[in-house]
Order: structure tokens, then C-alpha cells, then sequence
């Protein structure tokens, strides 16, 4: 019995450095094709040219946000991308949710598995948060500065027409933004269904069921926060 726990704590340690170790590296890798791929960003074109006499000096600090912000989408949806392959971690993570503990231990065992499902959780969230924030944040100045542009001047009706371009660049990278979260629902989806299997192996009760659980509610949740996103954007 006692080469049984003993065996089971090897399996964990052996496991939890392999899962700390391949996202090292990936980690690493993501960022280094992240910053070769920011390095071949094209600049989008100016709404309007700064020196237009015919704007205001607040619409125009509004076109300049919108152009930086518009450099960011692309590398906010990277981020997410480089999130979301951490989330096949927590796939392996479940079946480590899955070896029997003793009871002794069983408090141990949840912290060491609860911290890395939340850690790699929330940074997904805080990844997607940011993008459609952004996405958002975009949308609503453009409203501002098509409010303070006169159509009838050349120069204005140039910027409405990058604007139009601007929307429907966004619609693109929200349509890139849902399909991921479609992903992400999906692999959440796989990782609770196991862990519901392994554990309706158990008693109720049993402190191993009991584990189970409480990092299923990490993945439930996560769930829903990436439903409500979707929901929010339609």
C-alpha cells in the first residue's frame, strides 16, 4: 500500500514537471514568433491627415487612438491564440485530477492542482477581455469622429470611407475572436465530460470525488464567462 502512494506521488511530480517544462517552451516559442511576425505589422493609413483645418483638435486625438489601436488587434488576437494552447495543458491536467489521493493528502493535492487551472484560466480571460475591449474601445470612437465629420467636405468623406474599411476590419477580427472562444468552449466541454466520468467511479463523499469537483467549478465557470462573451457580441 504504502509503494502504491508512493508510486502515485512519483507519477504526480514526473507529470507536473513535464506540464511545467512543455509550457516553458511553448511559451518561449510563442514569443518568439510573436515578435518576428510584429515586426512585418503594416501601419494601417491615417483616417484623415493631422493638418485638416476642418476638424477638431479632441476629433483628432480620437483619430489618433483609433490608429494605435487599430495596430493592436492583430497582436491581441496572437495573445489569445498563445493562450489557448495552454488550455491542452489543463487536458492533461484532468487525468492528474484523476489518480487517487488519500484523504491525508487530499487538501495538498487540490491546491496543487487548483493553482495552475486558475493561473492558465485567468490568463486566457484576461486575453480575451482585452481584445474585445479593444474591439469595442474602437467601435465607439469611430462613432464619435463620424459625428464630427461633414460628409460634404472632400477630405471628411475620404476619412468616412477608412472608416467603413476600419468596421469591417473589425467584423473580421471579431468573427476571428468568436471562433476561438468556440474552441475554447469546446476544450473546456472535453475536460469537464472527463472529469464527470472519473467521477462517477466514486462515492459522493469520496474525498478524490470531492476533488474532482472542486476543479471542475474552475471550467464551468471559465465556460460561462466565454459564453457570455459570445452573447455580448451579438
Amino acid at each position: 500500500m504504502g509503494n502504491h502512494n508512493i508510486t502515485n506521488k512519483i507519477i504526480i511530480l514526473l507529470l507536473s514537471t513535464s506540464l511545467i517544462s512543455c509550457a516553458g517552451n511553448m511559451e518561449g516559442a510563442n514569443e518568439f514568433l510573436s515578435q518576428n511576425s510584429q515586426s512585418n505589422v503594416v501601419e494601417p493609413e491615417p483616417i484623415i491627415d493631422i493638418e485638416d483645418s476642418g476638424v477638431s483638435q479632441k476629433t483628432q486625438a480620437l483619430i489618433n487612438e483609433v490608429n494605435e489601436a487599430e495596430l493592436q488587434t492583430e497582436p491581441a488576437y496572437r495573445e489569445i491564440e498563445k493562450q489557448e494552447k495552454k488550455i491542452k495543458t489543463l487536458d492533461i491536467l484532468s487525468f492528474l485530477l484523476a489518480l487517487p489521493f488519500k484523504a491525508s493528502t487530499g487538501s495538498e493535492a487540490s491546491q496543487k492542482l487548483k493553482n495552475p487551472i486558475k493561473s492558465v484560466l485567468g490568463k486566457i480571460k484576461q486575453a480575451v477581455d482585452k481584445a474585445y475591449s479593444l474591439d469595442d474601445d474602437i467601435r465607439m470612437k469611430l462613432e464619435l469622429i463620424v459625428a464630427e465629420l461633414d460628409p460634404e467636405i472632400p477630405s471628411h468623406a475620404k476619412a468616412l470611407e477608412k472608416i467603413d474599411n476600419i468596421h469591417m476590419k473589425l467584423d473580421d477580427f471579431e468573427l476571428k475572436l468568436d471562433t476561438v472562444l468556440v474552441r475554447l468552449v469546446k476544450a473546456t466541454d472535453r475536460i469537464i465530460l472527463k472529469i464527470n466520468l472519473k467521477k462517477s467511479t466514486y462515492l459522493p463523499f469520496d474525498p478524490r470525488a470531492l476533488l474532482l469537483n472542486a476543479g471542475k467549478k474552475y471550467f464551468v465557470n471559465f465556460k460561462s464567462d466565454m459564453l457570455n462573451y459570445m452573447e455580448d457580441d451579438l
